[in-house]
């Protein structure tokens, strides 16, 4: 197939301007108006409010260009946001209505030779919809209607910026004879024979005559590992290749990825493929009736939020097997990168997955309220060892499945998405929607959902990608999706509950409260904090963090009209219950970004101290969609890592400790994911809180060994005492780790027994007293932060280049101590 761009320059027109202005394709109105100087930067502080006019305007793009004739040419769009009708030469072609497929149209006769004009014009997806009966969900709900991205009508972490425009690309495509145009691969047996590869092939062309295919396994390394040759008149074939002594695919921190390719080559046309070799399957064994699980499962469905969504008789575990082997799966839940999806860039994307491999996360999930990404997201996954789990696109409403027009687009969208991401191995398994289905169940002959899952979705993934699961929604299992001790749990669905908590109690036990949310496998684990103020001044001025009123740190933290008072309020209501009342503005930014870190590090903790019960947890969320002041990402929109993906990625270790006190006592808890622990030894030191200077006491003990997916509990000789803070430094064979535990409130404040230095992109840090959190505040990157020093320890940290955009910023050090 040969293919002629029609990406670049562009010209648009449209309401709110005068005349033809320069465009972009890939593109969309506000970055065309942007670039053209008639709208502000709608990123920067609160902009956006005058730029809300676009998403009731209509507007044309248009391009002239030259092509070569051919009655079989075709015009792709491979992403049109949304409602639009295209013309080719003055005669209507086709229309849109659904940003998430792409749109082939047969142009024939209507391609003329040598000059040409393309026209595409966008209706307002507000207008559109004006006059539709009202329907339920969160936030605004005209959504619903519109089959376009959802988070950007406005969410509780992204602003409104509803768009129109070509964001993918463009081009003609011409027919050259047979060829092969997509190929499903899988695995069907790994065994001590090999590895059974199945491909499953399509070609087209063949009418007038077939040719002579050659089918080849090239292995990671370049060799042929298997080939075979057929003689392509006709769509369908399948070839089976045993592939002996296949290097195995498996997530970050449990094997390497080895990345195979499948060529098929016909002729002068050639298609490539890339797959690996990995089984997936999905343990869910019933807990034994009295077992230790199942008598924590009953537990759990007696709390305040487990009660919630019924009782289940029977609980099981959700344990991921890659190839066999039991994996721990950690992580964090993917929204769109920029609110504009043209804007997004293979770059970015590939940083953000490296960056989730660095803080030690294996799986990440692409949430059901933005779009199927880009190509460059699941081929970083697969090369870095991140497994990704897919939703559908619809999230938190209640969508108008009762219309055949809606089914059949989902119809649509899903075998669109399944031959595009099938053959990937980082991707597990897919979600049927996000949230939708909460109170539904597999019991029940109606609940919202499950036509769009049953009728529109399975049919699709069950032909074209049967070797996954689709679950009807996420979260899933139980006598209703949304249950604590079976299938998969959303924390964030007990929000309300949470943040009712901080604004009606004293939190002085914030960490069993929180530590209580345990659940068999955690889909949206929710913790929410500040950026750090390098970001916070790229789109806001220092006047604006030195306001009493927070006008614009509010503005850039979205709220949920769910919610009796702004996300804004209760977050930092509980930072100051948690951490003191700031002195400054410097202590007032570090509260909000240090209150994300101690949220995540309890959850976080909890979840080792439970696994094997536990079996994996996804923070709420990994990466920002717009410039956040305060919200929800471990990762802001600059690439800059929050001081949360600190705390994640200390708790990301195959080996952590955490501390807690049981029935009177210090417990000492020692957790394995895919290691073993040996040797394991520990010092505690014991503080007085009215003098860091010194510990009052310091003791040693052993452990002993600790086998893989294990936890180990050991009482530490310390009585608990609310005057008192306690340090265990945890050792072992190859690693070691540093837990505390304080009673109460952490109460912190401005550390004076700090000296620091700066040299060549290095920081050298020194504590002359107990510096419990260390910020390294800079336009670089510390290596490490929000660490712990004990009296007269010293660090020395390195500073790298961001992955984003470096700024230039001076950097500062500062302890914050027990008050």
């Amino acid at each position: 197939m040969k293919k002629v761009r029609l990406d670049g320059d562009w010209i648009l027109s449209g309401d709110g301007f005068e005349g033809w202005i320069e465009a972009s394709v890939p593109g969309c109105v506000h970055t065309d108006l942007y670039r053209a100087g008639i709208i502000p930067n709608p990123l920067y502080r609160d902009n956006n409010e005058r730029c809300k006019w676009i998403e009731r305007g209509s507007f044309t793009y248009r391009k002239s260009f030259t092509a070569h004739a051919d009655s079989a040419a075709v015009l792709v769009f491979e992403g049109l946001d949304t409602y639009c009708d295209i013309y080719l030469n003055g005669t209507h072609i086709g229309e849109c209505h659904n940003i998430f497929i792409p749109h082939r149209l047969f142009v024939g006769e209507l391609l003329a030779e040598g000059e040409n004009l393309l026209e595409v014009c966008f209706r307002s997806p507000i207008n559109e919809v004006d006059g539709l009966p009202p329907r339920s969900g969160a936030f605004t709900t005209e959504r619903l209607y519109t089959r376009r991205m959802q988070c950007t009508y406005g969410w509780d972490w992204v602003e409104r910026f509803v768009t129109a425009g070509i964001y993918r690309p463009v081009y003609l495509e011409y027919p050259t004879g047979v060829e092969a145009v997509d190929a499903y691969i899988y695995t069907s047996h790994i065994d001590s024979f090999g590895a059974e590869v199945v491909c499953e092939l399509e070609f087209c062309g063949f009418e007038n005559g077939g040719n002579l295919a050659r089918v080849e396994l090239i292995s990671p390394w370049g060799a042929v590992v298997g080939s075979t040759e057929l003689f392509a008149d006709r769509e369908k074939f399948v070839r089976r290749f045993n592939v002996k002594h296949p290097s195995l695919w498996y997530p970050a921190g449990y094997g390497e990825q080895p990345i195979y390719t499948l060529r098929v080559t016909v002729g002068e046309n050639v298609l490539t493929q890339e797959f690996g070799i990995r089984t997936v399957r999905i343990l869910e064994d019933a807990d034994e009736v009295g077992s230790e699980y199942f008598e924590l499962a009953e537990k759990m469905q007696k709390t305040q939020h487990g009660s919630v969504f019924g009782h289940n008789k029977v609980h099981s575990g959700f344990l991921v097997l890659i190839n066999g082997t039991p994996v721990y799966c950690k992580g964090a839940n993917w929204v769109p990168c920029e609110p504009f999806p043209s804007e997004e860039s293979d770059e970015k994307i590939t940083k953000l997955v490296k960056m989730a491999r660095e803080m030690g996360a294996n799986m990440l999930r692409v949430w059901g309220g933005g779009y199927f990404e880009r190509d460059s997201l699941y081929s970083a996954c697969d090369r870095e060892g991140i497994m990704l789990l897919q939703d559908f696109l619809m999230a938190c409403g209640e969508y108008p499945e009762d219309e055949a027009r809606f089914i059949g687009e989902l119809k649509l969208e899903a075998e669109c998405a399944a031959r595009r991401l099938r053959n990937h191995p980082s991707l597990l398994w897919w979600h049927g929607d996000n949230e939708n289905a909460t109170m539904g169940s597999d019991l029940q002959e109606n609940y919202t959902g499950r036509e769009s899952a049953l009728s529109g979705l399975f049919g699709a993934v069950h032909s074209l990608d049967p070797q996954r699961r689709l679950l009807p929604s996420s979260p899933y299992g139980g006598n209703t999706y949304g249950s604590v001790t079976v299938g998969t749990t959303h924390t964030t669905n007990f929000l309300g509950t949470i943040f009712e908590y901080f604004s009606d109690t004293d939190c002085t036990d914030y960490k069993e409260y929180l530590g209580g949310f345990t659940a068999r496998f955690i889909s949206e684990e929710g913790v929410f904090g500040g950026a750090s103020t390098p970001s916070l001044l790229r789109f806001m001025t220092e006047r604006d963090l030195s306001d009493g009123d927070e006008r614009m740190l509010l503005y850039h933290t979205k709220g949920n009209p769910a919610l009796k008072r702004e996300i804004f309020e209760y977050v930092t209501d509980f930072a100051r219950k948690l951490l003191g009342t700031p002195q400054d503005t410097e202590q007032r930014l570090f509260n909000y970004a240090y209150t994300q870190y101690e949220w995540v590090r309890v959850a976080f903790e909890n979840a080792r101290r439970h696994i094997g019960y536990n079996n994996g947890i996804l923070f709420w969320m990994f990466n920002d969609c717009w410039p956040a002041a305060l919200g929800w990402a471990l990762v802001d929109y600059y690439l800059m890592p929050k001081a949360a993906y600190y705390s994640f990625r200390r708790l990301a270790r195959p080996v952590s400790a955490s501390v807690t006190v049981e029935n009177g006592e210090y417990i000492l808890s020692v957790s394995t994911e895919n290691a073993k622990a040996l040797g394991v030894e520990y010092t505690a030191y014991a503080f007085d809180l009215a003098d860091m200077s010194a510990p009052v006491a310091t003791l040693s003990g052993y452990v002993g060994d600790v086998g893989e997916r294990s936890v180990v509990r050991e009482a530490l000789p310390f009585a608990p005492d609310g005057g008192t803070v306690v340090y265990v430094d945890v050792s072992f064979d190859g690693g070691c780790d540093r837990c505390f535990y304080r009673e109460g409130a952490l109460s912190l404040s401005r550390a004076t027994g700090i000296e620091w230095s700066i040299s060549d992109d290095t920081v050298t840090v020194r504590a002359n007293e107990c510096i419990h959190a260390v910020e390294i505040e800079s336009g670089l990157v510390p290596e490490d932060n929000y660490f712990t020093l004990l009296p007269g320890e010293e660090r020395v940290v390195r500073l790298l280049p961001p992955a984003g955009d470096r700024l230039e910023y001076p950097t500062a050090v500062r302890g914050f101590t027990h008050g």
